[in-house]
């Protein structure tokens, strides 16, 4: 999971400097029963989601979004309960912008008090350094199912960076890496819990960005998928586009489309192999997305769907 949108970022960046550093360092002195490392992820629930630092990140999210979007989330009662001690793993489609990621985080703990772990890639952890005083966490196998041994919510992406930049022609597919990434499989089956499939309506229609659009129209998309798969070479470019995406990612404009958070159906992990429980999330994922996008990638809907009610 990547970062988020730039004025949330800097509202962040300055309540970690100012108060959100203090406050987790001296939190994370003491000893936790259920935890077997000091780490702000597996601080309490209630203890990530009281900070300021949290509060104002859900402001410039959560609440911006309910106004701004008339954001909210469904399907919050297939969800364990707070209190039985059992883990769930989320797992939704990467979009384009990010700005997706904080809004359905703090969401989740607005409505429910459980603050969801995010597991973000740590190059991608290593350049946000508040992102851990939301619950974010480098995405390896055993801090992962050690979070859901323990009770906790956590989410990731599988399609990664590779799905976040296939362009507005591929909005709402799956990336084909989804394919052979078997990790979130394994991390769920290790752990014993079920995986909710996770979808935002209009979601890669909340923010407009126009060096994208331009990239689209031209076709770059397509080029740099081609020049990608050379050996070599590809990886270069690769790694180039990542950082170029990661930018200008930022450089977005909000739009007032409908936003609702869809979670779906568990998908069950014990007995089925992974590659088994790989392939049920991947279809019960796009398929979710089939039946609450059909339209595809489309601004008109959401904004008509938001202005309705006005």
């Amino acid at each position: 999971m990547a970062g988020i949108d730039w004025l949330t970022q800097l509202c962040g960046l300055l309540a970690w400097m100012l108060l959100g550093k203090g406050r987790f360092t001296e939190s994370t002195k003491h000893e936790h029963s259920t935890a077997t490392r000091k780490d702000s992820a597996f601080l309490p629930d209630k203890e990530v989601g009281s900070t300021l630092f949290y509060r104002i990140v859900t402001l410039f999210s959560y609440h911006w979004a309910r106004f701004f979007h008339r954001y909210e989330i469904k399907g919050l009662d297939k969800l364990p309960r707070e209190g039985e001690g059992q883990g769930a793993l989320f797992v939704s489609m990467h979009t384009t912008h990010n700005q997706d990621i904080p809004m359905m985080m703090t969401g989740l703990y607005a409505k429910t008090g459980r603050a969801l772990r995010a597991l973000i890639h740590r190059q991608v952890y290593r350049l946000n350094p508040y992102a851990k005083y939301v619950g974010a966490v480098p995405g390896n196998r055993a801090t992962a199912v050690q979070l859901l041994q323990q009770g906790f919510f956590a989410a990731c992406l599988p399609g990664g960076s590779e799905e976040a930049m296939t362009g507005h022609e591929n909005a709402y597919r799956l990336h084909a890496r989804w394919g052979d990434r078997r990790g979130y499989a394994h991390v769920a089956k290790d752990a014993g819990v079920k995986i909710y499939p996770v979808f935002t309506e209009n979601v890669e229609e909340m923010r407009f960005n126009p060096i994208f659009w331009l990239a689209n129209k031209y076709k770059v998309g397509k080029v740099f998928d081609s020049i990608v798969s050379i050996p070599m070479i590809g990886w270069v470019v690769k790694q180039l586009g990542m950082l170029i995406w990661f930018v200008l990612a930022p450089l977005s404009i909000p739009m007032p489309v409908k936003l609702t958070t869809i979670i779906g159906d568990p998908i069950e992990t014990e007995g089925y192999s992974v590659d088994e429980i790989a392939v049920s999330t991947h279809s019960a994922l796009q398929n979710l997305i089939d039946s609450r996008q059909p339209h595809g990638h489309a601004y008109r809907p959401g904004l008509e769907s938001r202005l309705a009610k006005l």
